[in-house]
């Protein structure tokens, strides 16, 4: 669903890759203050760097607003696809899937669902693709600067990479409980919040009753 939206998907990688790029030249600015700049009294050179460092992190600003901008079209675009593709599914369904079909399940799949689909696209996927990048052109920029240092930096990673896994783990069986009992919440508003419901509620005086189930 998002190969459609190819070259909006690469505009915003180039955002991506632009932002690390720019948020990278603050330490290599710095470094020419403080190994030519002020040792070497050269003023030009220094209001220049000056200048370099908070143009670069302003300029990686914009990049990230048009980046994010850009993912967040992109994954709104596929939740209306997925969403008209899975309402025609679900007209094409026989009356007996209906039947089948626990209340509000069929409108919790068109809109809670999708709506995961639509964050993991322009939220989780886009995070993926961002650092990614941000690793890599980070790595390569460490060595470029001290390989010794660099290897240094880099042995402490799997100190985080252990941790990080087992949070996220967890968070995914999380999410996933809550997405599975989300039906259920659907299916309780569905029922009592329609015409039929809310007068067979009121008629026997359960309302205190659904709002505990709520």
């Amino acid at each position: 669903y998002v190969r459609p939206y190819w070259s909006r998907a690469a505009a915003v990688i180039a955002c991506m890759s632009g932002g690390a790029a720019l948020n990278l030249s603050l330490p290599w600015f710095l470094r020419r203050v403080v190994d030519d700049a002020i040792p070497s009294g050269n003023l030009t050179l220094l209001w220049l760097c000056c200048a370099a460092m908070v143009a670069g992190p302003a300029a990686a600003g914009l990049l990230e607003v048009a980046q994010k901008y850009g993912a967040e079209t992109i994954g709104q675009q596929v939740m209306l696809d997925l969403r008209v593709a899975l309402y025609r599914q679900l007209h094409a369904m026989p009356f007996a899937f209906f039947t089948r079909q626990k209340p509000g399940e069929a409108v919790s799949h068109v809109l809670n669902d999708v709506q995961g689909v639509g964050g993991a696209v322009s939220g989780t996927l886009a995070d993926v693709v961002q650092n990614a990048i941000v690793l890599t052109s980070t790595a390569v920029f460490m060595f470029a600067l001290d390989w010794r240092l660099a290897l240094v930096a880099v042995g402490f990673l799997p100190l985080f990479v252990a941790p990080t896994r087992r949070v996220g783990r967890t968070r995914k069986e999380l999410k996933r409980a809550a997405q599975a009992r989300t039906p259920e919440l659907t299916g309780i508003l569905t029922e009592t919040l329609s015409v039929s419901g809310a007068l067979l509620i009121k008629s026997f005086g359960a309302e205190d009753a659904e709002v505990r189930r709520f």
